[in-house]
């Protein structure tokens, strides 16, 4: 038999169909098993299909019966493939399994490819249902996954519900986004507010992403794709991320891991990826971060603001001369008020043009340099110290037994790794003029060697002094202090040795002890509340009603420590 005509909603062009029937009771069954069917061209609403044959089987042994209980059909059939087009662009189908009955059909195994050949639409799915409808179908599909051409972004594990109105199909429900490339640039994303519209020659969609355990969203997203040329494009709006306990930057991406941690901030922005054509998948996109606090491997930075500029989104890689603002950064000595000029590299690449901050009365600049955050890879920053003040040095630190004067220039080469961070060949010169160093201690209860020692040295005048620094800033660290030209101070025990000699006196000093740890014992003696909130269970700010307050109390000698040197001189002579 062959059959020719129109249909609800669209035509059907040589059908033909071996039919066996029989007629008994009033009832009259067609096709019995699985016959051979075969058609030139149907058209169903934007949909067109080109010549197609498959075998189909009655699912219940004739494909068609009829009689006083009206017309039922049950149909299925393996290994379906149609090709042709939808909304005037190609399209093309397989599924497994197909099956229809009762105005309901089902698919399993399915995939298709719809749009340009340069960038098809790819999508399949583990099942797909639908109803056909009196204003056209509705149905629901399970275990579907979606690719656009080149375009490294995989969508997953979606599910939800589809209909087809006046020749356009809208879908939603549930998906997962993740990266196609290996190794991935970022871990999977989730929605259940996503939404495909095809229709008119194109694609649009949209959709909330959020991170899968937390639930936090992170972007909002839009897609559109015209069918004809391939031409699409993807904008990202990232509205704002807070990062603290709740979500850290390495859940989100691999490319944060080694670089940064214990991230506390927000970051916002807005990305878009295009694609089609003869120009290969394209990623732009600007970010802020915005007052964020973070572990890095070269110390803890607060305070840290930057406008990133990317020219490669996906691979994050960005234009040259990227500027970030850093209220502190501590390498081992706190630096305040920092602006840093960088570019990234991609691949865990970051190039450092310069950072330079206020230091200590002069600079610290950091020279050109790129960092590789790979796993393991030292990092090598040259810091270059310019009109280091140590009278500053000294108030900074609080350091009130001790005055010093001097001003410094000097490199200092670090390296940070696995092992921490470290100090290698660093060497502060001071400048002509030299400078003074003091220490203003009590050593009243110290032995008599010990308190003409100290008598001596108590108040230094030097022409020249070189400082060398070696050493882990978490661990071992050696200073070493080559003066020459040195003076002694105005106390008696000074005066008495001056009086008998005018040998010019040098000196060479090593200091070893764990840095950051007396720097901040150091600073503990003036503000206890650094070693108090260490061991609290949260910030002293966070605790409600608390207030903290540092109240000095110095004591006033009642002899110069100059007059006990002399006296102690006066009674080993008796």
């Amino acid at each position: 038999m062959r059959i020719s005509g129109p249909f609800k909603g669209g035509r059907l062009d040589g059908l033909e169909v071996p039919l066996e029937g029989r007629l008994a009771d009033g009832r009259l069954s067609l096709g019995q098993g699985c016959i051979p069917v075969r058609f030139e061209r149907l058209v169903l609403n934007s949909l067109d299909l080109a010549r197609t044959a498959f075998r189909l089987c009655g699912q219940r042994g004739a494909l068609l019966t009829a009689g006083p209980e009206g017309t039922r059909y049950a149909v299925s059939t393996r290994d379906v493939a149609l090709d042709g087009t939808l909304g005037g662009n190609p399209f093309a189908l397989t599924a497994s399994e197909a099956a229809l009955a009762s105005e309901q059909f089902t698919l399993d195994g399915v995939a298709t490819t719809l749009g340009s050949p340069l960038n098809p639409v790819s999508i399949e799915a583990e099942s797909v249902a639908g109803d056909f409808a009196a204003a056209g179908i509705d149905g629901t599909f399970t275990g579907a996954q979606a690719t656009i051409g080149e375009v490294p972004l995989l969508i997953s594990e979606a599910e939800g519900t589809w209909q087809e109105r006046a020749g356009v199909v809208t879908l939603a429900g549930s998906i997962t986004v993740s990266d196609r490339v290996d190794p991935v640039r970022f871990y999977p994303l989730e929605s259940d507010t996503a939404r495909l519209v095809i229709g008119d020659g194109r694609i649009d969609g949209s959709a909330i992403l959020r991170h899968p355990y937390s639930g936090i969203s992170i972007a909002d997203v839009t897609v559109a794709q015209d069918l004809e040329s391939g031409l699409g494009s993807a904008d990202i709006v990232v509205e704002g991320i807070a990062f603290g306990e709740a979500l850290q930057p390495e859940e989100i991406t691999p490319l944060t891991e080694g670089v940064v941690a214990l991230v506390i901030g927000r970051v916002e922005g807005v990305g878009r990826i295009d694609w089609g054509g003869a120009a290969e998948v394209r990623s732009t996109g600007t970010f802020r971060i915005i007052d964020t606090d973070l572990a890095a491997a070269f110390g803890p930075v607060e305070g840290l603001n930057s406008t990133i500029h990317f020219t490669d989104l996906l691979e994050l890689q960005t234009a040259p001369a990227q500027t970030a603002t850093v209220d502190v950064i501590n390498p081992g000595i706190p630096v305040e008020d920092g602006v840093i000029t960088y570019q990234l590299l991609g691949n865990k690449l970051v190039k450092i043009d310069e950072g330079r901050w206020p230091f200590m009365g002069g600079t610290l600049t950091l020279d050109t340099t790129v960092l590789n955050f790979e796993s393991g890879q030292p990092k090598r920053l040259t810091f270059v110290v310019d009109g280091f003040d140590a009278a500053i040095f000294a108030d900074t630190l609080e350091l009130t037994a001790i005055s010093m004067s001097g001003i410094f220039d000097g490199v200092l080469p670090t390296i940070f790794d696995i092992q921490g961070g470290r100090v290698v060949g660093g060497r502060l010169d001071a400048r002509p003029g030299g400078g003074i160093l003091a220490y203003n201690g009590d050593w009243s209860e110290s032995s008599l060697a010990t308190r003409l020692t100290m008598g001596l040295i108590s108040n230094l005048r030097y022409e020249s002094m070189i400082v060398r620094l070696d050493g882990d800033l978490d661990g071992e660290f050696a200073t070493r202090l080559d003066v020459e030209g040195v003076r002694l101070g105005e106390s008696r025990a000074a005066t008495i040795l001056k009086s008998f000699t005018r040998v010019p006196v040098n000196l060479d000093v090593t200091i070893t002890g764990p840095l950051r740890a007396v720097i901040a014992t150091l600073q503990s003696f003036r503000d206890p509340r650094t070693l108090i909130t260490d061991i609290l269970p949260r910030p002293l700010e966070d605790i409600p009603d608390a207030t903290t307050s540092v109240v000095v109390l110095d004591q006033e000698r009642e002899e110069k420590q100059g007059s006990t040197d002399t006296d102690d001189v006066r009674k080993e002579d008796e």
